[in-house]
């Protein structure tokens, strides 16, 4: 019998797609720059490949902030800081909270069955705004971010830290996620049931083998 739920943040309860698209467009204004929506596209390519890299364990994340900007600018053909860049977009991303389609709903509906734990390889501080933002965090009860666990998903670190504090037993507790390497490559490994969010109606490599796959958040409730 499940007990508790391990659910992701960005891009299964709030939309960073479209959080990252306003605080880019604000941190541009900013600085003066000139903003067009078809650079978000640049944006989301090159932050994507940065977290990705450090899923792989390739580079930490001080590294993916600190290079973030500037590649995105570089590839912009922008002149501007990307240190400042960084920072800015900081500043607008960790008060904007644009949720995900029927996320508010689900969360009700798990949280009412389930004890329910957000996780994230976020900054902690982001992530805390920003569900206390769109009123979501009344909803959970703990949080597993990477800053504060001390390793970052997929690790089996990540979640022999989530589990050293809690007392299911991995069969106990499902994974929610949209990232296929994050979230459910690395809770099957881990032994977790999983349900893969595939919002952008995606198709995953062979060796990534969620349990449940759903195409939106209201699916759930016809799995837990």
């Amino acid at each position: 019998m499940k007990k508790a739920i391990f659910i992701d943040i960005d891009n299964t309860l709030l939309d960073f797609d479209k959080c990252a698209h306003l605080s880019m467009k604000h941190s541009f204004e900013d600085f003066g720059l000139p903003f067009d929506d078809s650079m978000f596209d640049t944006f989301e390519r090159v932050n994507l490949s940065l977290w990705h890299s450090l899923e792989n364990g390739y580079i930490s994340k001080d590294q993916l902030f600190k290079i973030r900007w500037s590649t995105v600018l570089a590839a912009l053909n922008v002149k501007a800081d990307g240190i400042l860049m960084e920072k800015q977009f900081k500043h607008y991303i960790n008060t904007v909270a644009i949720t995900i389609d029927y996320a508010k709903e689900i969360l009700e509906y798990l949280s009412s069955k389930y004890k329910v734990y957000a996780t994230s390889n976020a900054t902690y501080e982001q992530q805390i705004s920003r569900l206390k933002n769109a009123d979501f965090d009344k909803y959970f009860s703990g949080y597993f971010i990477s800053e504060r666990v001390g390793f970052e998903k997929p690790s089996k670190e990540f979640f022999d830290v989530c589990f050293a504090s809690l007392p299911y037993s991995v069969d106990e507790v499902t994974m929610i996620g949209d990232s296929p390497t994050a979230d459910i490559k690395g809770g099957v490994k881990y032994g977790l049931d999983t349900i893969w969010f595939n919002h952008r109606g995606e198709s995953l490599p062979d060796d990534i083998k969620p349990k449940f796959t759903v195409n939106h958040l209201k699916e759930i409730e016809n799995i837990l």
